[in-house]
């Protein structure tokens, strides 16, 4: 369908909010042509939620100067300060705190919070405005799962078609891969998860009886990979799942078996390494051929999911790259990683993927601070049910 940019003006009552230097720009379709997108909120830039109208018309166009802007139709909110005093969640989960994983779900914007730095445990605790204003008026929360560490299911939430609903056990999925935070392997789902919540029953989160805030949820788990479940060997090349893949936008396309996975990844072909690459500046993994990264899918099966004989059994039928034609705009400090995609939402309605290249509008295109992200529609009316 074509391409949009987003602001980089500043917006709100704080002359600070902004778009800059979001490293995992969430977001989420609310209605036809709307989108809720985390930023950066106030002095201090806490992560923060602003609402996009997304432009009508949208372009093909590599050149940059082609493409719309989008336009911001409510100014940016930080939605836990309300929260915090009612939340019995003090661990190091809000270290570095984040929004993650967000969806528009019976007229509620509901999310979670994850910590880009955790210890020994990251809890995400989940939020609900009781409409899609926002105004800080009506929101709830947080809750948890009881056994569950939210750094196995905070990084997105999808809606799942009426067909899985019954077989899913809820009504929207939730997801995340190791890598989204910053911690050892064995914390994170070594592979994107799979876990479900029924929204629709009468004491929901979105309900108007919903449980307790601070009390606890029952997420059902469909797929979690513990470390080398999905790749026996994580640094080889031709693995499914490497130490450099990171998952961050999962959803059923609807129509079809299909649980389409989109992020980035390298080291498929040249295998990786640890230490210090030169042209990354840090010590990381790396692929060993430094054109060896891309944008990347992974497609899952439910039928599989569903008969697997454990949460860390299924095997995607298909991964690859995404061919991506703004994966060169970003800026040399940020190669390879300016460009790939980090965040995504479907719109039911229109059955529209949007998938979020992250940091792929260089800051000299329009004097910017820092990077930002460009948005990507796709149309799937050929390819998804209603």
């Amino acid at each position: 369908m074509g391409a949009f940019l987003i602001p980089r003006e500043p917006s709100g009552d704080h002359p600070e909010d902004t778009f800059f230097y979001n490293d995992n720009p969430t977001i989420a379709v609310n209605g036809s042509y709307k989108m809720f997108m985390r930023g950066r909120y106030g002095s201090n830039r806490y992560a923060g939620v602003a609402e996009l109208d997304i432009p009508s018309s949208l372009s093909k166009s590599d050149n940059l100067d082609d493409l719309p802007i989008a336009t911001v139709s409510q100014n940016f909110y930080w939605p836990y300060p309300d929260l915090w005093e009612d939340s019995s969640f003090t661990s190091g989960a809000f270290n570095g705190l984040l929004i993650g994983g967000m969806c528009v779900v019976n007229d509620r914007l509901v999310g979670t919070l994850y910590g880009m730095y955790v210890g020994d445990t990251s809890m995400a605790p989940i939020w609900v405005l009781d409409n899609t204003e926002l105004n800080g008026q009506g929101i709830r929360g947080m809750w948890d799962s009881p056994d569950i560490d939210g750094s196995h299911y905070a990084g997105w939430i999808s809606p799942v078609p009426q067909e899985y609903q019954q077989a899913l056990r809820g009504s929207h999925l939730f997801g995340m891969s190791q890598g989204n935070a910053r911690s050892l392997n064995f914390r994170g789902s070594n592979g994107p998860s799979l876990f479900t919540y029924n929204f629709d029953t009468a004491d929901s989160i979105t309900s108007n009886s919903p449980p307790a805030n601070g009390s606890k949820l029952d997420l059902n788990r469909f797929m979690d990979f513990g470390i080398y479940e999905l790749s026996p060997d994580q640094n080889a090349a031709g693995s499914i799942w490497t130490n450099i893949s990171e998952a961050y936008y999962g959803f059923i396309v609807p129509g079809t078996r299909t649980y389409a996975v989109f992020g980035y990844s390298g080291g498929h072909g040249s295998g990786v390494s640890y230490g210090d690459a030169s042209w990354l500046g840090v010590k990381s993994y790396y692929a060993n051929d430094r054109s060896d990264y891309d944008s990347h899918y992974w497609l899952f099966d439910l039928d599989e999911i569903l008969a697997a004989s454990s949460p860390g059994a299924p095997k995607p039928y298909e991964h690859g790259a995404i061919d991506n034609q703004f994966n060169a705009n970003g800026q040399p400090f940020s190669v390879p990683y300016a460009g790939f995609i980090r965040g995504g939402s479907y719109d039911t309605e229109n059955r529209i993927l949007y998938l979020v290249a992250h940091d792929a509008e260089p800051r000299s295109h329009r004097n910017s601070e820092s990077d930002l992200s460009i948005i990507i529609a796709y149309d799937l009316s050929d390819v998804a049910s209603e």
